[in-house]
């Protein structure tokens, strides 16, 4: 839960200090808009969100072109992703008590466990902004969000200024006590009805059967509560974070073949306890601890059968448990810290099938995870943090059981009940301060890791009737390697950032399902593939009057299996050129802003078939806010925000259409 507070001999450890290619956004500079994680998250260089329609419908992440899998989510260091699908829900979490969103576009930070092919994202809850912040918002489709946010802090200055003799504490420790504290919570309603085109499930060949239709059972409904507390004497924090989420959705399944009654119904909560001791008996020791516990409840209903005629309902409880251990080591006369992770983590997941009247007709034999991470990581860090070089290893371990007799034809070979399988990765970073002048620098970023990734169970233990599971499979491989330069500048009239970075990442043993009769999957390590591009990025504010920022990826992600009508082959959904921009001007009390995002054209399949070409497309929106009271401490902001003026139709996944223009109006009080 501290992963980005660690000190270095003497300083805080920033994100900027982060040898590999990593970037921080404040959720604050979104006050006033109508934005989702999703919305944040895809303006980022080479971070990509596949939806499946509106906000609040399915959607996914990948990062420098790898697979949602393999892209871990982290909640303040604790890990979001599960070993039954593997990949997170962006929709299932929301902003409302999260401060900042980190990504690392490289594995993932020191403080986290599991290991990440395509990169991480970590979730950072709000610590004690002072004051109270009531929202509401509301738009198209009958879309309302009302969130509310208290927090506060205190520290030894503040501390002092009190009457000590009402302290039931003695007064040379009130000095040193210190606390942070944020509280929020939301809810949110929408219907999501919008316009799309409706082929008719003949696209290309036969349009006259095109039509426009409203998208149904889209609908959504969403409550959560976010709370985070810290408090500390001495050289000890004690922190405490609860994340809640209750949420139920429609299915609504793809255009041509809509539903009327199919939805899903999910409760999570997510409780992590830590600590935080600066000098364990010895000023060049520190101690972090963590340790979480999250609970997910997850109902599917297809009351109609309109997606199973066999087994249409089911139920599904995952508990997942971790402990993490965190000591590092300083040592300033080598101008070495040194840091550890060991981390032990356990998932329990139980399923239950049902008929169409949700009764119970089947249990399905649980399933087992264990998994043992640690983790060294060596900085040298020299001339003032000017040459910072990181090597680094990992080792996992992971256990897997499937206690099920009655499932051992599932697997041709091995034992299908029980599997265990540890790796060994390793990284290398380094950065390099080229110059460094009165408030701006510039820098110099190089490195390379070796990632793996852990079957999950649908993959290990399959699903019956449509997946054969396949407990022979191999962690999937990735070694990537980038480097880049940074510019970091806040010399008036003008601040801002640039970067630009070229990497590569080579990916094998990827996990596909493969048909294994007229109506099941196989899964089996039989792709490969290359990724290689540039991301630049230049955001810039100047003379407190104009905002400006402009992210643009190209990516080529070559399939390199060794089946011959797929090699050379495009991966689908990803697309060659990605463009997101920017401008804000302020004038006085009010702003006004545009956005132009550019993704350009993908292949929706592994062939490249001519059906399965989409072509690029530009989206634009414009927002406008107005803030009588001024920014700051007390502020009121009016906003109001258009999203893809030119109501293009599109979407990201074939099937699934995304809204055309939308319309949306928040207000935000602080006090």
């Amino acid at each position: 839960m501290f992963a980005q507070e660690i000190e270095v001999t003497g300083k805080k450890r920033t994100l900027g200090d982060q040898p590999a290619a990593t970037s921080e956004i404040p959720v604050s500079d979104y006050a006033g808009r109508f934005e989702t994680l999703e919305d944040i998250l895809e303006k980022e260089t080479s971070v990509r969100v596949k939806r499946y329609g509106g906000p609040g419908s399915q959607s996914s992440i990948s990062v420098r072109g790898s697979n949602a899998n393999q892209t871990n989510l982290y909640l303040d260091g604790i890990p979001l992703n599960n070993a039954v699908s593997g990949e997170a829900n962006l929709a299932d979490y929301n902003l409302d008590g999260v401060g900042s969103i980190q990504v690392f576009r490289s594995g993932q930070s020191s403080g986290f466990s599991g290991s990440a092919i395509g990169g991480s994202v970590n979730l950072v809850p709000e610590r004690g902004e002072s004051g109270t912040r009531l929202r509401l918002r509301g738009g198209t489709e009958r879309t309302i969000d009302v969130a509310a946010r208290a927090g506060g802090s205190r520290n030894p200055e503040e501390a002092e200024k009190e009457e000590t003799e009402k302290a039931k504490v003695d007064p040379s420790l009130l000095d040193a006590m210190r606390a942070q504290w944020s509280v929020s919570g939301h809810t949110g309603r929408s219907d999501q009805t919008y316009k799309y085109r409706n082929n008719n499930g003949t696209p290309v060949f036969n349009t006259f059967d095109d039509h426009d239709d409203r998208r149904k059972n889209a609908w959504y409904r969403d409550d959560g509560f976010t709370g985070y507390a810290s408090a500390g004497v001495g050289n000890t924090d004690l922190k405490i974070l609860d994340d809640f989420t209750y949420r139920m959705h429609g299915v609504p399944g793809p255009g041509s073949r809509q539903t009327e009654k199919t939805h899903r119904e999910l409760t999570r909560n997510t409780t992590g306890i830590g600590s935080d001791t600066r000098g364990l008996g010895v000023d060049w020791i520190r101690l972090e601890t963590r340790a979480y516990y999250t609970y997910y409840r997850e109902s599917f209903f297809d009351p109609l059968q309109e997606f199973s005629t066999s087994s249409p309902n089911s139920s599904g409880k995952l508990d997942v448990y971790g402990i993490h251990l965190m000591p590092s080591l300083y040592f300033p006369v080598a101008f070495q810290t040194i840091r550890f992770l060991f981390a032990e983590e356990r998932e329990d997941y139980h399923q239950e099938i049902r008929n169409r009247l949700d009764q119970k007709t089947e249990n399905v034999p649980a399933r087992f995870r264990r998994h043992t991470s640690l983790h060294a990581e060596d900085e040298f860090s020299f001339f003032k943090k000017r040459l910072i070089i990181t090597p680094s290893v990992r080792y996992e371990l992971y256990r897997d059981e499937f206690p099920d007799f009655r499932f051992r034809s599932y697997s041709e070979f091995g034992n299908p009940e029980k599997r265990r399988i540890d790796y060994t990765n390793a990284s290398l970073f380094s950065s390099i301060v080229l110059a460094r002048i009165s408030q701006a620098e510039f820098r110099f970023r190089a490195g390379g890791a070796k990632e793996e990734r852990m079957p999950t169970f649908l993959e290990l233990f399959g699903e019956r009737g449509s997946v054969i599971g396949n407990s022979n499979l191999k962690p999937e491989k990735s070694e990537s390697s980038e480097g880049g330069f940074s510019l970091v500048a806040d010399r008036q009239p003008m601040s801002g950032e640039f970067s630009i970075t070229l990497f590569r990442k080579n990916i094998r043993d990827m996990i596909l399902f493969v048909p294994n009769s007229q109506f099941s999957l196989r899964p089996e390590n039989v792709d490969a593939a290359r990724i290689t591009g540039v991301e630049a990025s230049a955001k810039m504010f100047i003379m407190k009057r104009l905002r400006l920022y402009a992210t643009y990826t190209y990516q080529r992600a070559i399939n390199m299996s060794d089946v011959s009508y797929l090699k050379g082959k495009y991966l689908p959904l990803r697309p060659l050129h990605d463009l997101h921009s920017g401008l804000s001007i302020y004038a006085g009390k009010w702003e006004m802003g545009a956005e132009a995002d550019f993704t350009g054209a993908v292949f929706r399949d592994r062939t490249n078939e001519y059906l399965s070409y989409q072509a690029g497309r530009w989206v634009y929106n414009a927002y406008l806010t107005f803030a009588p009271l001024g920014r700051g401490e007390r502020e009121l902001i009016f906003g109001l925000e258009m999203k893809n003026v030119l109501d293009q139709r599109m979407e990201d996944v074939i099937g699934y259409p995304l809204p055309g223009r939308t319309l949306y109006g928040t207000i935000n009080y602080k006090f």
